[in-house]
């Protein structure tokens, strides 16, 4: 995925260098992790812009839950929220369950893997392939705009990665630590439990911090400063941890270095807009910029 990614990120940052600036979330950031998805799991290069859109659909929407079916195929859930999506995967499967010579990507792979003699569903294959394409460019695409964010506004962080690459894989765990893509999760109490001097029953829902722990003063020496010398940088919490560390981690991080890389290599200068305000996504859970609009000069 790297050199596709990186073809990727030189053709959008290349677009807005000869317009002098532009929108860096909408013109730059928004396209490279839906594009890379897409491209992971096999989708036509011609379809790659739409998944973006499919993505913020299913993210904003509000699934209705009246009438619902157990079996989950009523025509809500997903496939009522988003119905173009729903049937582009179902076409995906179909069309690699049927050929003699399906392309090894991650959908044939999902369609013949078996596991102690059990193989997916077609609707619990569509469910993989939705929650890989919405969870991997929701959390990139915000991780890659607070980074752009974090250079932009400051010369000499700007500067310092331009002038040591090798502080480009710190900038991104810092940028992970300092402003986590998800910055607050939700969970569901199964077994009464104690935190503190707080009783939690079982059935009510827990919403923590991520962005909180990262920032504990008892961890993280000077906790709300954004730094590059720490001694263990990719000690944070923004991508969990334990069994339910995010699969997806790897590939954040290559999209990430890309992303900033590419902006180094084609960049001389950036700056943010000097009206510019930070404007929060709609998704509450979600943490980064709405909106990224800079002036730049090439390289």
């Amino acid at each position: 995925m790297e050199e596709f990614a990186r073809e990727l990120c030189r053709g959008l940052i290349d677009g807005i260098i000869g317009r002098g600036g532009g929108d860096l979330v909408a013109e730059y950031v928004t396209p490279i992790p839906a594009a890379v998805i897409a491209q992971l799991l096999g989708a036509d290069p011609a379809d790659h812009h739409r998944f973006a859109a499919w993505s913020d659909e299913v993210v904003q929407s509000t699934y209705p839950t009246k009438n619902r079916r157990e079996d989950g195929e009523d025509g809500e859930g997903l496939a009522g929220t988003a119905p173009e999506f729903v049937a582009y995967i179902d076409g995906m499967i179909e069309a690699r369950r049927g050929s003699a010579d399906p392309p090894d990507d991650f959908v044939t792979r999902l369609l013949h893997t078996e596991v102690d003699g059990y193989r997916l569903t077609d609707l619990e294959m569509r469910t993989q392939l939705a929650f890989l394409l919405i969870s991997g460019n929701e959390t990139t695409r915000h991780l890659i705009a607070n980074m752009l964010e974090a250079i932009c506004a400051d010369p000499e962080l700007f500067a310092a990665v331009d002038a040591d690459r090798s502080l480009v894989p710190i900038l991104v765990e810092e940028s992970l630590r300092h402003d986590p893509p998800i910055h607050v999760l939700l969970r569901d109490c199964i077994a009464p439990t104690t935190a503190g001097d707080i009783e939690i029953p079982v059935g009510c829902k827990v919403a923590f911090g991520l962005a909180s722990a990262n920032r504990d003063e008892t961890t993280y020496d000077d906790p709300d400063a954004f730094r590059l010398d720490r001694p263990s940088p990719k000690d944070h919490l923004a991508f969990g941890g334990g069994p339910h560390v995010c699969p997806g981690a790897m590939l954040a991080r290559l999209e990430g270095r890309v992303a900033i890389e590419v902006v180094l290599d084609r960049v001389g200068t950036a700056r943010l807009a000097d009206d510019y305000t930070r404007e929060l996504v709609p998704v509450f859970w979600a943490n980064g910029p709405r909106r990224l609009p800079v002036s730049v000069t090439p390289a």
